[in-house]
């Protein structure tokens, strides 16, 4: 079984800003990836307008949605504090890798300085820039 990709914020935001290189990328995956629904939250919160949140609407659809468990809240909460404090990870990154580290699946983003320190957890850039 593959392990599925769940993309971090910063990649949709290089989607959502019509980067050919993303398009690229996305297009080259052999299965759909996913994405938490955190990200889909921080995502939303950077409309500029209504029009702006339909786009941006439009870009998710195609998305599947993982939701953290209370295991992956609990995660995160117990365990990745001391993260903040060594190394600046915010909340919403420690619930995300929480999140994946609980399906046991692959983080796709451009920030793999803010999860580096999280044993265990499967991190990877989806291409240079």
């Amino acid at each position: 079984m593959e392990t599925l990709l769940i993309l971090d914020t910063d990649v949709l935001v290089e989607l959502e800003r019509g980067s050919a290189d993303a398009l690229h990328w996305l297009n080259s995956l052999p299965q759909p990836s996913q994405i938490c629904i955190l990200t889909a939250m921080e995502i939303k919160f950077g409309s500029r307008s209504f029009a702006h949140l339909r786009t941006i609407e439009a870009l998710l659809a195609p998305f599947s949605v993982v939701i953290p468990t209370d295991k992956d809240w609990s995660r995160a909460v117990n365990e990745y504090p001391r993260l903040w404090l060594s190394g600046g990870l915010g909340l919403v990154d420690a619930i995300i890798a929480s999140t994946v580290m609980g399906l046991d699946e692959e983080l796709i983003t451009f920030n793999e300085k803010h999860f580096r320190n999280i044993a265990g957890l499967k991190v990877r850039k989806p291409y240079p820039r």
